[in-house]
C-alpha cells in the first residue's frame, strides 16, 4: 500500500481506496477442487492494482481429475464433462470502494486465449432435469455478487465438442479454431437491466478450421423462460 494519508485511522477502515494512492495485492497460485470432487481449479500469477483499477490473472484451469469414461460413469446420466484454460485474462476499469464492497463493476473483460473442450456420452440416459433455470444468463442472476461488466472479448479461442454415440459407440467431434467472441452487457443489476434486457454474444470461428462461420445469440435477462 502506497502514499496512505488520512487524519483519523476509522476513514481508512472504511473507504481505504479513498485514502491511499496505490494498494496492490498479488498470488502466485491458488487452487482448489470442487465439492464433488470431479475438477481442479487453478489461479495463477493474479494481481490486482487500485491505481490501474484493474485485475491481471496469468490463467485460470478448470481440469477434469477423471478420465471421459470415468466422468461419464460417475455422473450416471449425460453431463457435459469440461477442460477449460483461460490464459491472458485481464478485467480492467474496476470500480474499486464497489469491489471491496463485493461487487464487480467493470468496463470490459479481456482474455487472450482460451481452450475449451467439452464431452458428453449420449449412451447415459438423460438426467430429466430441466434446464430452465440453469441457462447462462439465468445462471448469473442467482449470483450473490452483483456483476455489471460492460463487454468482453475472448480471442484466440479454440472451441472441441465430442459426442460419444449411443448406436455406432463411436465418438464425433467437431471443433471451432481461430475463435473470436465479444459479449456485451454482462449484468444482473436491476438497474441496468432495465436499460438494457439483454447479453449478446457475437462470433466469428472456422468450423473444422475450414469453414467460416458468424452469429450471435441473445440472451434475455428479464422474465424467468431463459429465453
Amino acid at each position: 500500500i502506497y502514499e496512505v494519508k488520512a487524519d483519523e485511522i476509522i476513514q481508512v477502515q472504511k473507504h481505504p481506496m479513498d485514502y491511499s494512492k496505490e494498494a496492490e495485492i498479488g498470488c502466485d497460485k491458488i487452487s482448489m477442487n470442487s465439492k464433488d470432487g470431479v475438477y481442479k481449479y487453478t489461479f495463477q500469477n493474479a494481481a490486482l492494482n487500485s491505481l490501474q483499477k484493474q485485475l491481471k490473472i496469468g490463467s485460470f484451469i478448470i481440469k477434469p481429475l477423471l478420465g471421459e469414461k470415468a466422468f461419464a460413469d460417475k455422473a450416471h446420466f449425460q453431463k457435459d464433462r469440461f477442460d477449460v484454460a483461460l490464459r491472458g485474462i485481464a478485467l480492467k476499469n474496476i470500480d474499486m470502494n464497489n469491489l471491496l464492497d463485493k461487487k464487480i463493476f467493470a468496463s470490459e473483460l479481456l482474455i487472450n486465449n482460451t481452450s475449451a473442450k467439452i464431452y458428453r456420452d449420449l449412451s447415459k440416459p438423460q438426467s430429466g432435469k430441466n434446464k430452465i433455470g440453469n441457462y447462462p444468463q439465468q445462471i448469473l442472476k442467482k449470483l450473490d455478487i452483483p456483476v455489471n461488466i460492460s463487454h468482453a472479448v475472448l480471442s484466440h479461442a479454440f472451441i472441441e465438442y465430442k459426442e460419444k454415440e449411443t448406436m455406432s459407440d463411436s465418438t464425433g467431434i467437431i471443433s471451432f479454431a481461430g475463435t473470436t467472441i465479444t459479449i456485451s452487457n454482462i449484468t444482473n443489476l436491476a438497474s441496468a437491466i432495465e436499460k438494457n434486457n439483454a447479453t449478446t454474444v457475437s462470433f466469428k470461428t472456422k468450423a473444422l478450421g475450414t469453414i467460416p462461420v458468424k452469429g450471435e445469440f441473445k440472451f434475455f435477462l428479464n422474465g424467468n423462460g431463459g429465453n
